[in-house]
């Protein structure tokens, strides 16, 4: 109980997951959806209990890495450096070359910032034959410089 006689009251699902903390009295509790009950104890929203202790869920490694490509930024001179002076050349190549999309120009040659979820993005590390991995490699690299 705190000081003014309210406590910590933890809502979980069926599965026990915490999907709620409120305040109460102890006392006049709201009614729950079905599915859903009052605990005394429980950890942050989204653990669970395994083993007597409450356990945060684990981020999904695909989940994270999409996450990550979705913020993935870097300036175009970083992603210069990046790509090295061979490759470079090779895009400036490529750039030249009339058959490229136009937009593909504009957004290499006149964006400052490159995104790596951008579909131009994707057309020029398609355009370098690099894997996805590799491209975020250059990437965390980029951002080091």
């Amino acid at each position: 109980m705190t000081k003014d006689n309210t406590m910590k009251t933890y809502i979980l699902d069926d599965s026990g997951v915490v999907v709620n903390i409120i305040l109460t009295d102890g006392v006049n509790m709201p009614e729950l959806h079905a599915g859903l009950r009052y605990s005394d104890e429980g950890g942050p929203i989204g653990s669970s209990l395994v083993n007597g202790e409450w356990v945060e869920p684990q981020e999904d490694p695909e989940q994270e890495l999409k996450a990550w490509r979705e913020n993935a930024s870097c300036t175009r001179a970083q992603g210069k450096l990046a790509i090295g002076p061979e490759v470079w050349g090779q895009v400036v190549t490529m750039l030249d070359d009339p058959e490229t999309p136009w937009g593909l120009r504009v957004a290499v040659e006149d964006t400052p910032v490159w995104n790596r979820n951008n579909e131009d993005m994707a057309a020029l590390i398609w355009a370098m034959g690099l894997t996805e991995e590799q491209a975020d490699d250059l990437f965390r690299l980029a951002v080091t410089l």
